[in-house]
């Protein structure tokens, strides 16, 4: 059976499939005895199945402004079913300075994460780390074929995966997950896509108050903001691009 990295397009003969032991894990030191005891607890094994870098593929490392890119790690984690996945996948990117793309797997389930990670110092100990967490499903996974990714440097071809992550969690509101990324488009989208999130979490609270009001004024009041927010949530999926 054709494994999810195969699909990608990653080359079979570059595959390293380096077992991670919870011994090495626990040694690095990095995570607190908390958050050690829940990842060992709930972590079967750990993978290394790749290290995408210049000598393996025609793309250039970034590193400006603080970020570097020199390479992007490919890691597989097999765990036992769990009611959050994005703890333990959090946990895991703390775990890495470099970026990786994270493939989470119970017997059942698949979930493919980014981590953003921001360093105040050269310490990893100082990574701060935000992510997106997309549940395995066909048209995300297809848009992470390396032909469907841009190959311009590390940096930018990291930020698509990611904003395709984003993305799949709108699939009812955009088109698709195949188009190249681009930085400056993808931004918008994404300013778009949580203002009608916020809209609509406001839209939700006015029509409580207007249903639970007592006072005709009120009422009509708060039907009146309820009819514009509507109409501004409207417009604001039309002009989804």
């Amino acid at each position: 059976m054709e494994s999810l990295f195969d699909y990608w397009g990653l080359q079979k003969k570059h595959q390293l499939s380096q077992s991670l032991t919870k011994k090495q894990i626990k040694e690095q030191g990095i995570l607190s005895s908390a958050d050690w005891k829940y990842l060992d607890e709930r972590l079967l094994r750990l993978r290394l199945e790749y290290v995408l870098t210049p000598t393996l593929i025609n793309i250039q490392p970034y590193a400006k402004e603080g970020k570097h890119y020199e390479g992007i790690l490919y890691l597989r984690a097999i765990i036992k079913p769990v009611k959050n996945p994005e703890k333990i996948s959090k946990l895991i990117h703390s775990l890495f300075p470099n970026p990786l793309v994270l493939v989470l797997m119970t017997e059942t389930d698949y979930w493919i994460s980014t981590g953003q990670k921001t360093q105040g110092a050269l310490e990893r100990h100082d990574i701060s780390l935000s992510q997106a967490l997309g549940n395995w499903e066909i048209p995300l996974t297809e848009s992470l074929r390396l032909s469907k990714l841009p190959h311009t440097h590390f940096y930018e071809f990291y930020q698509s995966i990611a904003g395709k992550i984003f993305n799949s969690h709108h699939m009812k509101l955009i088109s698709g997950l195949d188009e190249i990324y681009n930085q400056e488009g993808q931004r918008k989208l994404e300013t778009k896509l949580l203002l009608i999130k916020e809209k609509e979490a406001e839209l939700q609270k006015i029509s409580k108050l207007a249903k639970s009001s007592n006072q005709m004024a009120d009422k009509i009041k708060w039907n009146q903001k309820a009819h514009g927010l509507k109409q501004e949530i409207r417009e604001l999926k039309e002009n989804l691009e």
